[in-house]
C-alpha cells in the first residue's frame, strides 16, 4: 500500500451527497433504532394488557419477531425506494446541507479545493 499525502480539512458545516451504500448504512442505523424502540414500546403495552388464551401462547413471541424483522425490512425497503428522490434533491440543491463534525481528506499531491470543487493539477 503506497503512502498518500493527505490533508484533513475540518468543518462544522458541509454540503454532502451520500452514495447508495452510505445512504443505506445511515438508514440501517435509523431503522434499527426505531425498530428496537417500537418493539419495546409495543411489547411493554401488549404485555400489560394482553392475556393469551391456551392456543395463543406463542402470539406475543411471533408478534415481537414480526415487529423486529418486519419493520426493519420495510424501513430498509422504503430507504432504497426513496434514494432516487434523495439524489434528485441533492442534484437540484448541489448536495444536502448538513451540520456536525466533518473531516475532508484532500490528496495534497494533485488536488486542491477551489470554490467547492476539486481541481486536478493544482499544488
Amino acid at each position: 500500500m503506497e503512502h498518500r499525502n493527505l490533508t484533513e480539512i475540518f468543518s462544522n458545516e458541509a454540503r454532502i451527497q451520500l452514495s447508495f451504500s452510505s445512504y443505506m448504512k445511515m438508514a440501517a442505523l435509523i431503522c434499527f433504532g426505531v425498530t428496537v424502540t417500537a418493539t419495546v414500546f409495543i411489547v411493554f403495552l401488549g404485555g400489560v394488557t394482553y392475556v393469551p388464551g391456551p392456543e395463543e401462547a406463542s402470539f406475543p413471541f411471533w408478534l415481537t419477531i414480526y415487529i423486529l424483522f418486519g419493520s426493519f425490512l420495510l424501513g430498509m425497503a422504503g430507504a432504497a425506494i426513496t434514494y432516487p428522490v434523495y439524489m434528485l434533491l441533492c442534484e437540484k440543491n448541489k448536495g444536502q446541507f448538513a451540520t456536525g463534525k466533518f473531516a475532508v481528506l484532500v490528496n495534497g499531491s494533485n488536488k486542491s479545493l477551489k470554490n467547492g470543487t476539486p481541481e486536478s493539477g493544482a499544488p
